[in-house]
């Protein structure tokens, strides 16, 4: 990459610390839940409680996160997150009672939800030519985040007798989220306020020099461009999503979104350590170290993968291997034939996820809307993913632990779950998800545009 783009690079391995931490935040729980589940005698309601009550704290912040940070601005918001995710860090670790831990559980997913500006702020900071190479780092650096935290957790786990490890290793497993945390908090001090902001705010000359400074040439026509786009941004706030031309998209991009957490990838990634340890597979948090792995190699696979052989094909393959691998460790539950071989499945379906559901879901529900309304559609998929995110985290100890599960099942039924709703993912990909590789955003906005102009002066017709 030319010198001059070292600026815009830094910026965003910075603010992609904010993603480092989501993968972190959420993932340490994989190694903290059995031995605080001891702790503090917790069943199966509450196990569920423990990890989904960080992922309502994930609604509300993302909810929140672009009101607070159109007032507030990028830096400040990311500075704000940060100082959630360092005081959840030390609190969760000094928690002393049950609801003191999901509490401060919900202040850490709360730095989560703010951190979902962070795309859009190395978008609106990076030159076009590398634009796409740099957002794609935050999604790099949230799997380098769950890969990091699992490190940490097999060494914790690792140091001490079974004692040890109910009374003190879930609480240095969480504690250790704050160094990162007040990493992330000094390096924010160093981030410039987005360009964007700073027109909308009036200050255009301090936007122009900071542009300068991005794109390393000087361009009169960069800040009258932001304006343009800003003011067309002020005319899709009247843009209503649910109206008959648009409501398909929405309900696609819904159902995308609830499907991929529905397949359940959250259930390996939050509860790893207990499902292996259930299936008897030789050394969970080595085995969880070696999941992490794959799924950070995976995700840098389908980066280079998903422009050379499109959205719908991957789609379909995914979803197709996640089905399958999830079925084939609900069969080696039924049958009581679990040990460490049933491993090659796992890592298949993290595999197949990563290098195709975790990154393309995203990527598919942001193409599918036009222009005015990929703001609100992205936004209201967003919070259904999470939903679907919540319920899954909250019921799998549940599913888990139920009697016809466990005396009949032999533990399969949610594997079998997971495993059909990769069946319902693969018919919605196979029949309604469009292909979109090589065709602009705008060429794929032409038509839904045709049909709300249609649909808007039809219902100015019958007033």
């Amino acid at each position: 990459m030319p010198t001059r783009s070292a600026y815009p690079i830094a910026i965003s391995v910075i603010a992609s610390l904010a993603g480092l931490l989501f993968g972190y935040d959420t993932a340490v729980i994989a190694g903290a839940i059995g031995f605080l589940g001891d702790y503090f005698s917790l069943n199966a309601v509450q196990t569920g409680f423990a990890v989904s009550s960080a992922l309502i704290g994930c609604v509300i912040g993302a909810a929140l996160s672009g009101w607070i940070s159109d007032r507030l601005g990028r830096r400040t918001t990311l500075f704000l997150a940060a100082i959630l995710y360092t005081a959840s860090a030390i609190g969760c670790a000094l928690a002393w009672d049950f609801t003191s831990f999901w509490v401060l559980r919900v202040v850490g997913g709360l730095g989560i939800g703010l951190s979902a500006i962070v795309p859009a702020y190395i978008a609106e900071i990076s030159p076009a030519h590398i634009r796409g190479r740099l957002t794609s780092v935050y999604q790099l650096a949230i799997t380098v985040g769950i890969l990091l935290v699992y490190i940490v957790n097999n060494v914790v786990a690792n140091a001490g007798d079974p004692a040890w490890q109910v009374s003190t290793a879930w609480r240095i497993m969480l504690a250790s989220e704050g160094i990162p945390a007040v990493l992330f908090l000094v390096l924010i001090l160093f981030l410039p306020e987005s360009p964007r902001w700073l027109v909308a705010r009036g200050r255009e000359e301090q936007a122009a020099a900071l542009l300068t400074r991005l794109e390393g040439v000087e361009d009169p026509t960069r800040v009258p461009q932001i304006k343009e786009d800003l003011a067309r941004e002020q005319r899709a706030h009247a843009v209503k999503i649910f109206t008959k031309a648009l409501l398909p998209i929405v309900l696609l991009a819904s159902a995308i979104a609830a499907l991929q957490q529905l397949v359940g990838i959250n259930v390996i990634i939050y509860y790893g350590t207990e499902m292996m340890a259930q299936m008897n597979i030789a050394d969970p948090f080595l085995q969880q170290v070696l999941i992490g792995s794959v799924n950070v190699a995976a995700t840098v696979l389908g980066m280079l993968v998903v422009d050379r052989w499109g959205r719908r094909p991957l789609l379909i393959i995914g979803t197709l291997g996640v089905a399958a691998m999830i079925s084939v460790v609900g069969i080696a539950n039924l049958t009581q034939s679990t040990g460490t071989w049933v491993m090659i499945f796992i890592i298949g379906y993290i595999v197949l996820f990563a290098a195709t559901l975790g990154s393309l879901a995203w990527l598919v529900i942001a193409e599918l809307p036009p222009s005015l309304a990929r703001a609100k559609v992205v936004a209201f998929a967003t919070m259904v993913l999470w939903l679907a995110n919540v319920l899954v985290a909250q019921t799998f100890p549940m599913i888990n632990e139920a009697r016809f599960n466990v005396d009949v099942m032999n533990g399969a039924l949610p594997y079998f779950i997971y495993g059909f709703f990769g069946v319902v993912f693969f018919f919605v990909a196979y029949f309604f998800v469009p292909e979109t590789k090589g065709r602009t955003l705008e060429d794929l906005s032409e038509r839904t545009i045709a049909h709300a102009e249609a649909e808007a002066e039809a219902e100015e017709v019958g007033k």
